[in-house]
């Protein structure tokens, strides 16, 4: 596995998909060796949403945490018992996460994305703590805009949680990655009545499944 920029992936150093401009590298990160995670037993946060049912199919035998109907573990991350007897079982019988419950809504409040930062990191902190060897995040292109005069309160949360992902890599026998997403339709009627500037950043299941199993080194 050779760790380069593909698919909205953070490349081999943590600057590598960052463009130009006021917005430096994070850290100067040259990520970790693959780790050997053979079986790989894999938790999914926001396996309900749309992203979540996609690589669902991919990953069939993970196990599921959302606030919605469907997940074997029902919970919402701003509230989540990490000592829950059910909860704490899931992590410690598991050896990779990804972290997609977190607002894909670049319009929605400024709460949503500050939450969603505490979020994180209360749950990296939790993954740090039970073991969990690799850490997946979901981010998004929007977190780098070709123009500075767009970047947002989403792009920033984004942003913070991408450091997350390369606070964690540093950490002896750890891997952590983001993974930079672009638009994902419900359905084809959607993609085919989406504007022109949403077409640009479609991504396909086939894209979030290569994308995500290079992430876990899979």
């Amino acid at each position: 596995l050779k760790d380069t920029p593909v698919g909205g992936l953070v490349g081999e150093r943590a600057g590598a998909d960052y463009h130009s401009g006021t917005w430096p590298a994070p850290l100067d990160v040259r990520y970790s060796a693959t780790l050997n995670l053979s079986p790989m037993k894999i938790l999914i946060t926001g396996s309900e949403g749309n992203v979540g049912r996609r690589l669902a199919r991919v990953f069939p035998d993970a196990i599921g945490i959302d606030i919605r109907p469907g997940a074997d573990i029902r919970a919402n991350l701003e509230f989540i018992d990490y000592e829950d007897r059910d909860v704490r079982r899931a992590f410690e019988t598991s050896n990779a996460l990804i972290h997609l419950a977190n607002s894909a809504d670049p319009n929605a409040p400024a709460d949503v994305h500050w939450q969603d930062v505490v979020n994180a990191a209360r749950l990296i902190s939790n993954c740090m703590k039970r073991g969990i060897k690799c850490l997946v995040v979901a981010s998004s292109d929007l977190a780098a805009p070709d123009d500075e005069e767009d970047l947002t309160t989403f792009s920033h949360a984004k942003r913070v949680v991408e450091i997350m992902a390369a606070m964690y890599d540093h950490e002896e026998g750890r891997r952590g990655r983001p993974v930079r997403i672009g638009w994902v339709p419900r359905d084809g009627h959607e993609l085919k009545s989406a504007p022109d500037q949403l077409r640009k950043r479609y991504w396909s299941d086939k894209r979030l499944a290569v994308a995500f199993r290079r992430a876990l080194g899979s």
